[in-house]
């Protein structure tokens, strides 16, 4: 592909433009050919792609620009409009916001206070399981030379303290991450 055949496929693909925009378009590529000079003139055309490629980019921009000028001319002409429905939302979102808060922050408090008494819950029952198998141990080191059958039942009843404590200590674990995760956000 030459450069002319370049430029001809571009502004045959520009055709949907007005003219001026695609005569400064067809203008800008023919000094970028021109300043990379005729011995580049393959480089330059592998630069760019194809000229399909290279429409496509300036109709998407032609496109982006006027729907920007489309915006700023409809925000001047509707200034007043606009503010005021802004003004209207605002009070709205004030009034709503008065009527809400004595029935949020309660409900606020109240899910705080049911959250840390259950955190403060479930580390009780993690002490309380601890202490519990630190006297199952002593009870059977005191039966194994007694009674060996209730010593290997207080054993297992001690392991099984430990498997609890070890599933309550990840479940405060959880909660704690979850709520710290929840107020990050």
């Amino acid at each position: 592909m030459t450069k002319k055949e370049f430029l001809d496929d571009l502004n045959k693909r520009l055709k949907r433009l007005p003219e001026q925009e695609r005569s400064d378009a067809i203008k800008f590529y023919e000094e970028y050919f021109d300043e990379a000079g005729a011995e580049n003139e393959q480089k330059v055309i592998a630069e760019l792609r194809s000229p399909a490629h290279i429409a496509s980019k300036i109709l998407f921009e032609y496109a982006e620009k006027e729907a920007s000028s489309v915006k700023v001319f409809k925000k001047k002409e509707d200034k007043k409009s606009d503010s005021a429905k802004d003004g209207v939302k605002a009070v709205w979102f004030t009034i709503l916001g008065i009527f809400a808060a004595p029935i949020a922050i309660p409900l606020a408090i109240a899910f705080a206070l049911v959250v840390i008494g259950l955190i403060i819950g479930l580390v009780g029952l993690i002490f309380g399981l601890i202490i519990g198998s630190c006297v199952l141990v002593l009870k059977a080191f005191i039966l194994l030379f007694v009674d060996p059958a209730s010593a290997l039942l207080l054993v297992g009843l001690m392991l099984l303290a430990i498997g609890i404590t070890r599933a309550c200590y990840d479940v405060v674990k959880w909660v704690i991450q979850s709520i710290s995760k929840f107020v990050r956000k």
